[in-house]
């Protein structure tokens, strides 16, 4: 729906802000698109809001300064529905059931009933157009009309009656909100990157939301809250999206219902997506992830060991050699022996993990020689945490 507003000429000096707000079914009013008119106000100034939700609307022009509300409009959206009539056309003597006889001067139809006498046309072959309550009179009871000053239909005489379409203007209130992306007044993007803390204000409206980067907080506070049955798509994927630690979306003026709970918080793994509509006393999370779910996280590194000797040299691998305190112990490893000195050499070790030393901080390898000779060797391994 588009609303287009004309500030009148004024000797006001400041500057002003038209803002649109959607009617809540309680009658509270919940702020979707602003406009700023700079002064000076010395010419009338329109203003177009485009792509509105088609429900009712308040307009204010507010002073940006001062923060006087000069004026204030309410625009109901409504449809029209209209109906279209075919002509009628008939000739005095032809016999048609509607047909009036010669020398007569009333026409009756039941197909006109209702109608008003500014409603259609009537036209006779030889005086023209008949002007209603001068030269007819109509007849909106059974349909039709007559002549009037004494006039009579002529035998052979032509008519024909031209009904007008008529337009039945029905106020409305049917919501489109289920168009999620798209520009807006004040943000012609059809997203919001978020890259730290950022809050919902009335430009994020249909937007996709992106969280971007570790410290993404997406937040919707009790200073701006959205309008009704607004869905908010909010992701972590893409070039912007991060793997960890995870963004997350904060509901501060009230919280989210997720099953039999509430929650405050959601954090987004990557490549996932949560949406979310505001019912006006909680958040419903209409398409979510489960909250606990997670990624693999996995770690790598080179210890460097250089000679095995005998069958028996035990290796640490833990924080000093870039292993990161694990969530649990139950993490898979991988590894292989890279030679650094004479390949023949080095591939005379066998090597295995020692199960019992897994800890969430480090992990212990064996390496045993199979024929005493000097090595020059190096672990490559790798830690994956599901």
């Amino acid at each position: 729906m588009n609303i287009n507003l004309q500030i009148s000429q004024t000797s006001i000096t400041e500057d002003f802000v038209v803002k649109a707000y959607e009617v809540q079914n309680d009658g509270s009013l919940s702020e979707v698109a602003s406009i700023s008119v700079p002064a000076p106000h010395s010419t009338p100034e329109w203003v177009a809001f485009t792509g509105l939700d088609k429900v009712t609307h308040t307009i204010k022009v507010i002073g940006a300064t001062s923060t006087i509300e000069y004026n204030n409009y309410e625009k109901t959206p409504s449809v029209d529905t209209v109906t279209l009539f075919d002509f009628i056309q008939f000739k005095i003597g032809d016999g048609g059931t509607y047909t009036p006889a010669a020398d007569t001067n009333v026409y009756a139809n039941p197909y006109m009933a209702g109608m008003a006498a500014n409603e259609y046309l009537v036209c006779r072959e030889v005086k023209g157009f008949l002007i209603e309550g001068l030269q007819i009179a109509n007849e909106p009871t059974g349909g039709g009309f007559s002549l009037l000053g004494g006039s009579l239909f002529e035998d052979g005489e032509q008519i024909t009656i031209l009904p007008k379409p008529k337009v039945v203007r029905t106020p409305v209130n049917d919501s489109v909100v289920g168009k999620q992306f798209g520009p807006t007044i004040g943000n012609a993007n059809m997203f919001v990157d978020v890259t730290s803390t950022l809050s919902y204000v009335p430009t994020h409206l249909r937007k996709l939301i992106r969280l971007a980067g570790v410290n993404a907080n997406y937040k919707f506070t009790s200073a701006n809250v959205p309008p009704l049955g607004y869905i908010f798509r909010i992701t972590n994927f893409g070039s912007y999206g991060a793997v960890s630690p995870l963004p997350k979306v904060t509901f501060e003026n009230a919280p989210a219902k997720y099953g039999n709970t509430t929650v405050t918080t959601v954090s987004i793994p990557f490549a996932q997506v949560i949406e979310c509509v505001w019912d006006g006393t909680q958040w419903n999370l209409s398409l979510s992830f489960p909250l606990t779910a997670t990624l693999p996280t996995y770690a790598k590194g080179v210890k460097v060991v250089g000679d095995v000797s005998g069958a028996g040299t035990t290796v640490t691998i833990g924080a000093g050699d870039g292993l990161p305190t694990q969530t649990n112990a139950n993490y898979h490893i991988s590894f292989q022996i890279v030679s650094n000195g004479v390949p023949f050499n080095d591939n005379t070790i066998i090597a295995s993990v020692i199960a019992s030393t897994k800890t969430t901080t480090q992990f212990q390898l064996i390496l045993g020689e199979a024929r005493t000779i000097v090595q020059n060797v190096s672990i490559d391994w790798c830690v994956i945490n599901f």
